[in-house]
Protein backbone atom coordinates (compact mmCIF):
# COMPACT_ATOMS: atom_id res chain seq x y z
CA UNK A 1 0.00 0.00 0.00
CA UNK A 2 1.42 3.36 -1.01
CA UNK A 3 0.94 6.53 0.96
CA UNK A 4 1.32 10.09 -0.30
CA UNK A 5 3.24 12.87 1.41
CA UNK A 6 -0.08 14.66 1.90
CA UNK A 7 -1.47 11.61 3.73
CA UNK A 8 1.66 11.40 5.88
CA UNK A 9 1.36 15.09 6.75
CA UNK A 10 -2.31 14.97 7.77
CA UNK A 11 -1.95 11.65 9.61
CA UNK A 12 0.93 12.92 11.75
CA UNK A 13 -0.78 16.28 12.22
CA UNK A 14 -3.90 14.51 13.53
CA UNK A 15 -1.98 12.09 15.75
CA UNK A 16 0.14 14.83 17.33
CA UNK A 17 -2.87 17.13 17.76
CA UNK A 18 -5.10 14.70 19.65
CA UNK A 19 -2.64 12.54 21.60
CA UNK A 20 -1.66 13.87 25.02
CA UNK A 21 1.12 12.52 27.21
CA UNK A 22 4.20 12.67 25.03
CA UNK A 23 6.13 10.15 23.02
CA UNK A 24 5.15 7.01 24.89
CA UNK A 25 1.49 7.66 24.22
CA UNK A 26 2.02 8.79 20.64
CA UNK A 27 4.30 5.90 19.62
CA UNK A 28 1.59 3.21 19.98
CA UNK A 29 -0.87 5.37 18.04
CA UNK A 30 1.67 5.68 15.23
CA UNK A 31 2.29 1.92 15.48
CA UNK A 32 -1.43 1.24 15.19
CA UNK A 33 -1.84 3.60 12.24
CA UNK A 34 1.12 2.46 10.16
CA UNK A 35 1.55 -1.19 11.23
CA UNK A 36 -1.98 -2.41 11.74
CA UNK A 37 -4.26 -0.14 9.73
CA UNK A 38 -2.07 0.72 6.73
CA UNK A 39 0.37 -2.21 7.00
CA UNK A 40 3.31 -0.06 5.87
CA UNK A 41 5.73 -1.02 8.65
CA UNK A 42 6.29 -4.32 10.46
CA UNK A 43 5.73 -4.20 14.24
CA UNK A 44 9.32 -5.30 14.87
CA UNK A 45 10.58 -2.43 12.69
CA UNK A 46 8.36 0.00 14.61
CA UNK A 47 9.79 -1.27 17.89
CA UNK A 48 13.27 -0.60 16.49
CA UNK A 49 12.16 2.91 15.50
CA UNK A 50 10.93 3.56 19.05
CA UNK A 51 14.18 2.20 20.53
CA UNK A 52 16.30 4.38 18.23
CA UNK A 53 14.08 7.43 18.89
CA UNK A 54 14.38 7.16 22.65
CA UNK A 55 18.16 6.76 22.53
CA UNK A 56 18.64 10.19 20.96
CA UNK A 57 18.14 13.65 22.41
CA UNK A 58 14.90 15.59 22.11
CA UNK A 59 11.24 14.76 22.01
CA UNK A 60 10.37 11.09 21.56
CA UNK A 61 7.19 12.01 19.68
CA UNK A 62 9.12 14.07 17.12
CA UNK A 63 11.88 11.46 16.79
CA UNK A 64 9.34 8.66 16.24
CA UNK A 65 7.52 10.83 13.69
CA UNK A 66 10.78 11.57 11.88
CA UNK A 67 11.97 7.95 11.79
CA UNK A 68 8.55 6.62 10.78
CA UNK A 69 8.32 9.15 7.95
CA UNK A 70 11.85 8.19 6.90
CA UNK A 71 10.95 4.48 6.86
CA UNK A 72 7.75 5.04 4.89
CA UNK A 73 8.76 7.67 2.34
CA UNK A 74 12.46 8.46 2.72
CA UNK A 75 13.88 11.92 3.43
CA UNK A 76 10.81 13.80 2.20
CA UNK A 77 8.58 11.61 4.41
CA UNK A 78 10.84 12.31 7.39
CA UNK A 79 10.65 16.08 6.87
CA UNK A 80 6.87 16.08 6.32
CA UNK A 81 6.21 13.85 9.35
CA UNK A 82 8.46 16.01 11.53
CA UNK A 83 6.85 19.29 10.47
CA UNK A 84 3.38 17.78 10.99
CA UNK A 85 4.49 16.55 14.41
CA UNK A 86 5.79 19.96 15.48
CA UNK A 87 2.83 22.12 14.42
CA UNK A 88 0.21 20.93 16.99
CA UNK A 89 2.42 21.34 20.08
CA UNK A 90 3.55 24.78 18.95
CA UNK A 91 -0.04 25.93 18.46
CA UNK A 92 -1.30 24.38 21.72
CA UNK A 93 1.61 25.69 23.80
CA UNK A 94 1.25 29.16 22.25
CA UNK A 95 -2.44 29.25 23.13
CA UNK A 96 -1.71 28.06 26.68
CA UNK A 97 0.97 30.72 27.04
CA UNK A 98 -1.41 33.56 26.19
CA UNK A 99 -4.27 32.25 28.30
CA UNK A 100 -2.35 30.66 31.17
CA UNK A 101 -3.54 33.12 33.81
CA UNK A 102 -7.19 32.39 32.99
CA UNK A 103 -6.63 28.63 32.63
CA UNK A 104 -4.69 28.31 35.89
CA UNK A 105 -7.59 29.61 37.98
CA UNK A 106 -10.47 28.00 36.06
CA UNK A 107 -11.85 24.98 37.94
CA UNK A 108 -13.38 23.49 34.77
CA UNK A 109 -10.00 23.58 33.01
CA UNK A 110 -8.35 22.08 36.09
CA UNK A 111 -10.92 19.25 36.10
CA UNK A 112 -10.34 18.59 32.41
CA UNK A 113 -6.56 18.49 32.96
CA UNK A 114 -7.02 16.04 35.86
CA UNK A 115 -9.15 13.78 33.66
CA UNK A 116 -6.57 13.98 30.86
CA UNK A 117 -3.83 13.15 33.38
CA UNK A 118 -5.67 10.02 34.49
CA UNK A 119 -6.32 8.99 30.89
CA UNK A 120 -2.68 9.54 29.97
CA UNK A 121 -1.60 7.26 32.83
CA UNK A 122 -3.90 4.50 31.56
CA UNK A 123 -2.70 5.01 27.98
CA UNK A 124 0.93 4.85 29.13
CA UNK A 125 0.31 1.55 30.93
CA UNK A 126 -1.37 0.10 27.85
CA UNK A 127 1.43 1.41 25.65
CA UNK A 128 4.09 -0.20 27.81
CA UNK A 129 2.16 -3.47 27.76
CA UNK A 130 1.77 -3.36 23.96
CA UNK A 131 5.47 -2.61 23.48
CA UNK A 132 6.32 -5.42 25.92
CA UNK A 133 4.22 -7.89 23.91
CA UNK A 134 6.05 -6.94 20.71
CA UNK A 135 9.50 -6.98 22.31
CA UNK A 136 8.96 -10.27 24.12
CA UNK A 137 7.67 -12.14 21.09
CA UNK A 138 11.09 -13.70 20.40
CA UNK A 139 12.39 -14.12 23.96
CA UNK A 140 9.75 -13.59 26.61
CA UNK A 141 11.95 -14.70 29.53
CA UNK A 142 14.80 -12.31 28.68
CA UNK A 143 12.54 -9.31 28.13
CA UNK A 144 10.59 -10.07 31.31
CA UNK A 145 13.79 -10.24 33.37
CA UNK A 146 14.94 -6.93 31.88
CA UNK A 147 11.56 -5.26 32.51
CA UNK A 148 11.37 -6.44 36.13
CA UNK A 149 15.02 -5.52 36.73
CA UNK A 150 14.47 -2.05 35.33
CA UNK A 151 11.43 -1.54 37.53
CA UNK A 152 13.13 -2.83 40.69
CA UNK A 153 16.29 -0.81 40.14
CA UNK A 154 14.31 2.37 39.54
CA UNK A 155 12.14 1.82 42.64
CA UNK A 156 14.87 0.64 45.02
CA UNK A 157 17.45 3.17 43.94
CA UNK A 158 15.22 6.20 43.37
CA UNK A 159 17.64 8.43 45.30
CA UNK A 160 20.49 7.61 42.91
CA UNK A 161 21.28 9.71 39.86
CA UNK A 162 19.57 8.51 36.70
CA UNK A 163 22.88 8.14 34.87
CA UNK A 164 24.02 5.46 37.36
CA UNK A 165 20.76 3.58 36.92
CA UNK A 166 21.19 3.71 33.13
CA UNK A 167 24.78 2.45 33.41
CA UNK A 168 23.66 -0.37 35.74
CA UNK A 169 20.92 -1.39 33.29
CA UNK A 170 23.35 -1.32 30.37
CA UNK A 171 25.70 -3.63 32.29
CA UNK A 172 22.76 -5.86 33.26
CA UNK A 173 21.63 -5.98 29.62
CA UNK A 174 25.12 -6.95 28.44
CA UNK A 175 25.44 -9.66 31.09
CA UNK A 176 21.99 -11.10 30.40
CA UNK A 177 22.58 -11.00 26.64
CA UNK A 178 25.85 -12.91 27.04
CA UNK A 179 24.19 -15.46 29.35
CA UNK A 180 21.40 -15.91 26.81
CA UNK A 181 23.87 -16.37 23.96
CA UNK A 182 25.81 -19.00 25.93
CA UNK A 183 22.57 -20.77 26.83
CA UNK A 184 21.37 -20.80 23.20
CA UNK A 185 24.75 -22.07 21.86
Amino acid sequence: MQVTLKEIFFTFLKINAITFGGGYTIAPVILNEFCEKRKLIKKKDMLDIIAIAQSGPGSLAISVSFLTGLKIKGKSGAIIATVAGIIPPIIIISILYFFYEKFAQNSLIQSILNIISGAVTAILLLSVYDLYKIASKDDKKFVTIMAISTFLISVIFNQISTIFIIIALIILGIVLTNIRREHVS
